[in-house]
Parts: structure tokens; sequence; C-alpha cells
């Protein structure tokens, strides 16, 4: 059996857009580091200390915006945040949200809300020149049931497994519908001897040892 074919982007640059897990909190070695070098691109820093990503971070916008303080991908799939595509330049995108969209079990963090993120996210994307096969998207990472409890933050209720994988599915069929290529990192990483140690006391960030896995996992399936 051949070996894929390990995309190169000769320097483009590459956007990294998420929350907590992205910005690498519980590392000091992330995915959008190991993926950028692996396909020759330009890592993109944006206003967060990880490319875009910073902790906190949801898909959906909502009111009060957002209720823990920090931003959300419906205000930040326009520009001036997203940048216009270009093709000479423009390598890739990504988007990974979902823990705090789920973990803020409020009345307005739906998952009716959150399609309506999903498609308000990729038509802000659309808008700025992006095509859908430059898009990526990161669905779930792995978590335990602590890891969605947000009571001591906001939520009267924690969330669960059950709701985190509603939205995981929700966005994963907006995703085929748009055509647009999604990672799904929790089956591989479920698989880990001891998984559970390579989280945080939290339940919900993951160490090195994970994200090599995350980026092992986009750098083996990536396509464009």
């Amino acid at each position: 059996m051949s070996s894929p074919q390990i995309i190169d982007l000769n320097g483009k640059d590459i956007y990294f857009f998420g929350d907590s897990i992205t910005l690498g909190v519980n590392a000091s070695i992330t995915y959008s580091s190991i993926v950028t070098d692996a396909f020759n691109g330009t890592f993109v820093e944006g206003n967060g200390t990880v490319g875009f990503a910073n902790s906190g971070a949801t898909m959906m916008k909502q009111n009060p915006v957002n209720v823990i303080g920090f931003p959300n991908m419906e205000d930040w799939a326009t520009p001036p945040y997203t940048p216009i595509y270009n093709p000479l330049t423009s390598g890739l995108l990504f988007v990974s949200f979902l823990t705090n969209d789920v973990g803020i079990n409020l009345p307005n963090y739906s998952l009716a809300n959150f399609n309506t993120a999903i498609d308000n996210v990729v038509a802000g994307l659309n808008n700025a020149g992006w095509p859908n096969n430059r898009i990526k998207f990161n669905v779930r990472y792995y978590l335990t049931a602590q890891g969605l409890d947000y009571t001591s933050l906001i939520a009267t209720t924690p969330a669960d497994i059950t709701r985190y994988n509603q939205f995981a599915d929700a966005l994963k069929s907006k995703l085929d519908g748009y055509g647009i290529q999604y990672f799904d990192h929790w089956d591989i990483l479920s698989q880990i001897p001891d998984v559970e140690t390579h989280l945080d006391a939290e339940g919900r960030h993951i160490d090195n040892y994970l994200h090599t896995f995350v980026a092992d996992n986009i750098i083996q399936n990536c396509t464009i």
C-alpha cells in the first residue's frame, strides 16, 4: 500500500482559528506547529498566542457575547480577522471550535444556534474568497465528562458527552453538505492506552503526546 501524498504548500500561509486546545493549554508543542512544518507552510500569527486561538472562544456569537468574555468564530470569519484569500499566498485555514459551545450549557447556546453559527462561519469564509477545499475543520479531540462541566464558570447544569456528540454530529453533517473536509480525532485518541493521563486536571486539554496524534491524523489525511 502506497504512502499518502503529503501536501507541500511551498511557504503559503496557514491560519489556525480555535479555542484553548488549539492554543496549546497543557502543551508546549501544538498540532498547529507540527502540521505547518509538515506542509512546508508559513504559520500566521494572529491575535492569539497560537494563530487566532484563544481560551474560551466559541463558534457561536450569542447574547451576551460571549458569556465567559471571549471571542467567537462568527466574528472572526470576516475581515480583518479572516484574510482575503489570495491563491498566490494563502494555503489552508483551520477552524476548531466545539468544547466551549457545548460546555456553556445555557438556552442561547443551543444546537439550533450552533447550526446557524456554522452556516454563518462558512458564509463568512466564502465571502472572504476562501474556497471550501482550503477550509478545514477539527471536530472532536478527547475529553471526559468533567471537561464539559462549566458550572464553575457560567452554566447552571453541566453539559455531558451526549450533548458533545450531538453538536459534533451536527457540525459534521453541515460540513458534509458543504463539501468541507474535517478531522474527527476522537476514535484515534480514545484508543491510546491510559489516554486520560494525557489530559489536564480539568479533563479537557490534551498534552504534547496527544497533539502529535492530532497532527498526524491531519497530515496523513488532508487533501486540497
